[in-house]
């Protein structure tokens, strides 16, 4: 199976960390919350939503991308997501 949601509209797309983390490659949209969640293409495929040949070839690749869980999908565990606010209020609280 693979995971595709090439929408407009996506806040965040925890669909996508929950695909990932079953080593489902995803296709998402560039336009939205997607793209954050993705990487900016780092860990699925981005595509125009508006574009319909465009997401025809993000499938195709997602369709030949392995099964596997990517390996910067650590950016979003607790462990880095609590060292990322305590970096921000760090940097808040600095003279």
């Amino acid at each position: 199976f693979r995971s595709v949601m090439a929408g407009w509209c996506e806040g965040f797309g925890i669909v996508y960390l929950e695909a990932l983390a079953c080593g489902v490659p995803v296709v998402g949209s560039k336009v939205d919350g997607s793209r954050e969640t993705l990487r900016d293409g780092a860990l699925g495929v981005l595509v125009d939503p508006t574009d319909n040949e465009e997401i025809l070839q993000g499938i195709l690749k997602a369709l030949h991308h392995p099964r596997q869980v990517p390996s910067g999908l650590d950016y979003f565990s607790i462990q880095n997501f609590e060292q990322r606010s305590h970096d921000i209020v760090n940097a808040l609280r600095a003279p």
